[in-house]
């Protein structure tokens, strides 16, 4: 992989030549039974590079910190001096890529990027997260958000993502923790639960923030699991439709096949 410095906020899921192409995933894998990026790298030709993006430890406080989060993945690849070839995102890591993808190069030379059932994080998708990861509790709270957890401002209004993301986790925490104390298991596995489920809140504010950047100029293939309806707003550049399950779509043969012909075709200019 071309670049001297230590990347700080990407993970190495494949090493691939020292020259080699080098493709950026995005996506939040944690705790999740499906198969990710992890899988797909395996698929991949030898000689790529493959990194992933690290999620954000905590929510951000206000859109400001939420830029700056989004920025650091950005400004690590062009300060480590490497060369991207592609950005590839999972469901909700759509826009931080397609910001990525924009922004590691110019209306010409942008990376390529590949979305994979592309989807928006919204409001809904944070409190259906949080809904589900309680759900996963032992012992977990009867009604689908538990009394005492208000998902509007004092005057009714939705919450930004961010309020809303700090106030699910605060509440899946201290649900997380009442659980223990009821089973007499220790804090510390649910304060892990706990600490993950903040990550994954941090990473879909980030990704939500993105999506309401201006984007459009990359190169984009699109590729979407069985019975996946695709926002019209995001029908853009080339389409696969495929009857793979959505959970093993990242460790599918073929879809990494489709994934690096797209990589590695000629560019076509139109004059």
């Amino acid at each position: 992989m071309r670049g001297s410095q230590v990347l700080t906020t990407w993970d190495e899921l494949r090493t691939g030549d020292a020259n080699g192409p080098v493709m950026l995933t995005v996506d939040f894998e944690g705790g999740r039974a499906v198969a990710g990026f992890r899988a797909l790298a395996k698929l991949l030709p030898q000689e790529w590079t493959v990194l992933a993006a690290r999620p954000p430890e905590r929510v951000p406080g206000d859109e400001e910190e939420a830029s700056r989060a989004l920025a650091r993945w950005r400004d690590d690849i062009t300060a480590g001096g490497v060369e991207v070839a592609g950005v590839l995102a999972n469901c909700a890591g759509a826009p931080i890529a397609g910001y990525l993808a924009e922004s590691l190069g110019g209306a010409a030379s942008a990376p390529r990027l590949v979305l994979l059932d592309p989807a928006a994080a919204s409001a809904d998708v944070l409190v259906e997260a949080y809904r589900t990861a309680l759900a996963s509790l032992p012992a977990a709270p009867a009604e689908p958000v538990p009394a005492g957890v208000d998902l509007t401002d004092g005057l009714g209004e939705p919450l930004g993502l961010a309020v809303l993301a700090r106030r699910l986790s605060r509440s899946y925490r201290d649900h997380a923790g009442g659980v223990a104390e009821r089973l007499g298991v220790s804090q510390d596995l649910t304060a892990d639960l706990a600490r993950l489920f903040e990550r994954y809140m941090a990473y879909l504010v980030v990704a939500g923030l993105a999506a309401d950047r201006p984007q459009g100029r990359s190169h984009t293939l699109t590729i979407t699991s069985s019975g996946f309806t695709l926002e019209e707003a995001r029908d853009r550049g080339e389409r696969i439709g495929t009857d793979v399950p959505r959970a093993r779509l990242l460790a599918d043969a073929g879809v990494a096949t489709a994934i690096s012909d797209f990589l590695v075709r000629p560019p076509i200019f139109l004059v």
